[in-house]
Order: C-alpha cells, then structure tokens, then sequence
C-alpha cells in the first residue's frame, strides 16, 4: 500500500504525467457521482389510479369525445309504426339547415309537425339528435358491450333503462323498459341505431342517425 501511494506521489510531481492523473481523478468522481444518483431513484415508478380514475384507453376515448364538434352533415330515419320519415341537413355555425324528404311535414322550435293537421310527429325536439346531444347522452352511461375492428371501428351496446333515460331528459315517462344503442364510432361518431320502442310503449319506434364530414365543413351558403 505504501509504494503504491509513493507511486501516485512520483506521478503527481511529473508535470507530463499530472494532466493524466487529473482526469483520472475527475473521471472517478464523475462516475461515482452518477452511481450515487441512479441508486437514489426508482427504475419503474409506477402509475397511481384512484378509485375513480380510468384505465389509458379508456381517457383516450373521452379526450376524443372532449373535442369540440362545431360542424358536420347528417342524416335521421325516423321510423315510427312503420312511417318512415328522412331528414338530412347540416350543423354549422351553431345553425341547423334541415331537410325533410316529404312536403307533408315542417319543424317548428326542432319538433315535427303535419302541415295538414298541425299534429305533433315526433314526440321530442330532433335537436336532441344531435352530434352533442347524443355525446352527453353516451357519455352519461356505461355501454354494456364493445367490439374492437381491425380496421379501428369500434361498436358499443347500450342498454338503458327507461327510468334513467327519463331522468337524464327529464321527462315525465313512467313506463317501465328499455332503450337500446348501437353506436359505430372511429375517429368521431359515425352512426347510431336508437330503439324507443319500449320507451314509447309503440311497436316499433326506431332510429337510425348518420353523421358524416364532422368537423370538415369549410363554409355553408344557402339561396
């Protein structure tokens, strides 16, 4: 031990050997330091949910359902004890631009009416059809299924029950069921297939909603 550190001093007083010696010396301390560092931390810090919190895919989603949706076209089949009624449109600048297939009917304040006896159509405001409105009404329950595509389309089932949905529209309905949605979603919602019929206690109350161009639509002119 004694003739090493003698070794070491004869290297330090040769000033052609002290610039090696030095950055050896900086060299081990450097590294120790590092050492000291990466031992003071964790490798795999994990990841803390709380009970609430959702899985990575699942906030995925919702920052996709967060973004705004200021425009897109549409179209609604309202089909109600086999009365098929089309409506297609636009959605820009906060402005719905509605067309019905059949001169038989007009929209007033978003309900349906004939035009030959001012009867009530549909029994609640189509605005409620809307790309936002339906976002709201999605995002306010669990869907009961999910089917995953190669292709990135994803499908969910929804199974309300009539009770929930009427508090959630607050509405009046007492009438016991349930309602039914498939929703065929990829980037942005795309269609849906709505079935009221046990909500309405009718036979067959269905419909159907095509959204497309969401978030596409450059400028709207109508003559």
């Amino acid at each position: 031990m004694k003739n090493f550190i003698k070794k070491i001093k004869e290297f330090k007083k040769d000033p052609k050997k002290r610039s090696l010696y030095l950055l050896i010396v900086y060299g081990i301390f450097f590294i120790i330091v590092f050492i000291y560092i990466k031992s003071g931390q964790p490798s795999n810090t994990p990841i803390k949910y709380d009970n609430n919190s959702q899985t990575a895919n699942e906030n995925i989603e919702n920052s996709q359902n967060k973004k705004e949706i200021s425009n897109y076209e549409y179209t609604y089949e309202i089909n109600k004890d086999n009365n098929l009624l089309k409506i297609s449109g636009t959605y820009y600048d906060n402005k719905d631009n509605f067309k019905l297939d059949s001169e038989d009917y007009n929209i007033k304040d978003y309900y349906i009416y004939s035009n030959t006896t001012n009867e009530l159509i549909v029994e609640f405001p189509i605005s409620r059809l809307s790309y936002n409105e339906i976002e709201k009404l999605l995002n306010n329950f669990d869907y009961n299924s999910k089917t995953e595509y190669k292709d990135g389309n994803i499908s969910y089932e929804y199974i309300i029950n009539n009770k929930d949905y009427k508090t959630f529209i607050n509405d009046s309905n007492d009438i016991d069921g349930n309602i039914k949605i498939i929703v065929n979603k990829k980037d942005y919602i795309e269609k849906l297939e709505i079935d009221l019929s046990e909500y309405y206690n009718i036979e067959n109350y269905k419909i159907i909603i095509n959204y497309a161009n969401i978030n596409n639509i450059l400028k709207v002119e109508n003559n």
